[in-house]
């Protein structure tokens, strides 16, 4: 499984971002066409940051998960998968049905996933219905 991307930005995030806090922190600064000089080192730091992302983003899994351990984020014991499992009756029938607990029922095999097994937790009692 990919870890997640540590900052999913982009080039033209970064350049967006910067743009936007021109006004703020220059307001003196108008021109922001890609002709301005500041815009051109404001795309230079951006193509360098973006650079850095990307090589941190390709930190190995062991290191992501040692960073998340600084941080104190612990990852959390394995559990088994669950599902709502829908049931219906392929013929009229009359009376109580009973699909026992412990009963498998597996998803679809395809030609490239192998069928995923799932046992029944619990009993279900299906009954005839009350419409009125």
């Amino acid at each position: 499984m990919q870890p997640p991307a540590i900052d999913p930005r982009k080039f033209q995030d970064l350049v967006d971002e910067a743009k936007r806090r021109i006004p703020l922190y220059c307001p003196e600064w108008t021109d922001h066409n890609v002709s301005d000089p500041g815009v051109m080192l404001i795309e230079l730091f951006a193509w360098m940051v973006d650079i850095l992302l990307y090589r941190l983003n390709e930190v190995p899994e062991r290191d992501f998960l040692k960073f998340l351990e600084l941080i104190g984020v612990k990852p959390r014991p394995a559990v088994p998968a669950t599902a709502e499992l829908l049931f219906w009756l392929t013929a009229p029938s009359t009376g109580v049905r009973e699909i026992r607990r412990g009963i498998e029922v597996a998803t679809r095999q395809t030609e490239t996933r192998q069928a995923v097994v799932f046992t029944t937790d619990a009993a279900l009692t299906i009954r005839e219905p009350n419409l009125r």
